[in-house]
């Protein structure tokens, strides 16, 4: 029954400090032995006590949201999401703006680095930045030291090692990678405060993780920060129909932003309230905002205000002929 309590409890503070709800029991069962094992460490004998402690004490609340999140990540996982940001940077003049959300200890930050670094080696003129956000400060401290064990390497294709330091046990991304990435710790599910826009943000494996109301919370803020030719990359797994918040499935887990269409205005020039109606059933189903003038005078004043595409004239009117 203690266990129970617990369980409930750690599930409702995971959902009310980052939104997560795991949903799979060995999720919990593993994220309940880290909290239990840093409870022992700092000599807690109850959660509550913890969560007193995490109100007054920074670097265990840093260490408690390390035990509550997910840091799996891996190098160039997915890979042809990478191929698509090659393309899509090769055909971009200037400076290349990425936002990598979700990024965990840095592994996938430090791929879009190596795929955009290749770019910038082959093609003059461009360039690119990139920020990673992540909610957990000891990931985002791992990621800032671009120190990895050299097993990753057996996961980033030839082309990029170029681009590494690599040691006998360890590698690193070189400096002119480094110098282009910023780190900043940040919640997602708090309002968006980073004013740029961005030609590619990467949110991967991270809205399977929240309810529904808040999936579309962090899309919808995240499709704001989008320029209109930019690319939005999810993960396979989040891969669907998203046409109502304006954005829509290029190929696989790429979508792009869709402006909405602009309605042509219809200006209809009648007299007569019946024919008026009759009209405007008619031409409503030809996606037309309408307008209305009963008399010449009337539409002259309709047309200075508004740009109409299209109109409707009656022939007899009160003050001349259509």
């Amino acid at each position: 029954m203690i266990e129970r309590e617990f369980a409930e409890t750690l599930k409702q503070v995971i959902l009310e400090l980052t939104g997560n709800e795991f949903g799979q029991p060995e999720n919990y069962r593993l994220i309940s032995k880290h909290v239990r094992t840093l409870m022992a460490r700092r000599q807690l004998v109850s959660f509550e006590s913890l969560l007193e402690a995490v109100d007054s004490d920074q670097d265990l609340f840093d260490e408690f949201i390390s035990c509550i999140t997910i840091h799996h990540t891996s190098w160039f996982r997915e890979s042809k999401q990478f191929l698509a940001l090659e393309k899509q940077a090769r055909a971009h003049k200037g400076v290349f703006e990425v936002l990598c959300a979700a990024c965990s200890t840095g592994e996938e930050a430090y791929s879009i680095g190596l795929t955009l670094e290749r770019v910038r080696l082959e093609k003059p003129g461009f360039d690119y930045r990139i920020l990673a956000l992540d909610i957990d400060q000891k990931s985002l401290a791992k990621a800032a030291t671009n120190h990895f064990d050299r097993s990753g390497l057996a996961t980033i294709p030839l082309a990029h090692r170029r681009s590494l330091e690599i040691g006998s046990d360890s590698f690193s991304v070189n400096p002119a990678i480094r110098s282009r990435l910023k780190f900043q710790r940040y919640n997602l599910l708090a309002p968006l405060v980073i004013r740029s826009e961005y030609h590619a943000i990467f949110m991967r494996h991270l809205l399977i993780y929240l309810s529904p109301e808040r999936q579309r919370k962090v899309l919808v803020q995240t499709i704001e920060r989008l320029k209109p030719e930019a690319r939005l990359y999810l993960g396979t797994s989040e891969a669907r129909d998203y046409a109502d918040l304006g954005i829509r499935n290029l190929s696989g887990s790429v979508f792009c932003r869709v402006e909405p269409e602009k309605r042509k205005k219809l200006l209809i020039v009648e007299d007569s309230l019946i024919i008026q109606k009759l009209l405007a059933a008619i031409f409503k189903e030809a996606s037309f905002d309408l307008l209305f003038a009963s008399s010449l005078a009337e539409a002259d004043q309709t047309i200075a205000h508004e740009k109409i595409d299209a109109l409707s004239l009656d022939i007899y009117l009160p003050d001349g002929l259509g």
